[in-house]
């Protein structure tokens, strides 16, 4: 079993200080190219010795199309209703 890594690393854009924050943030993906399951990580300020890589997303092919389509906001017919918000609000325990 084959596994692939990709990394990519940007400026944190959080908003402290009043726009970028100047720090590292980066995202991991992890690849098994023999059952075709994605791995994303998130670790948001790498460079403070606290912060922990986080696993934020695991699928396979269909859940990565669908990522893929929602973050570059590309044929999008569903519609975003009131119970999504609400759930959204439940995480943030809003």
């Amino acid at each position: 079993m084959g596994m692939n890594y990709y990394k990519v690393t940007y400026e944190c854009d959080c908003g402290c200080d009043y726009g970028s924050c100047e720090r590292r943030n980066f995202f991991l993906l992890e690849m098994s190219r023999s059952v075709d399951v994605y791995t994303l990580y998130h670790k948001h300020h790498a460079d403070e010795p606290d912060t922990k890589l986080e696993e934020i997303w695991c699928g396979g092919d269909a859940g990565m199309e669908a990522l893929a389509k929602i973050i570059n906001c590309e044929d999008l017919p569903e519609e975003y209703d009131k119970s999504d918000y609400d759930e959204i609000k439940q995480v943030r325990g809003w």
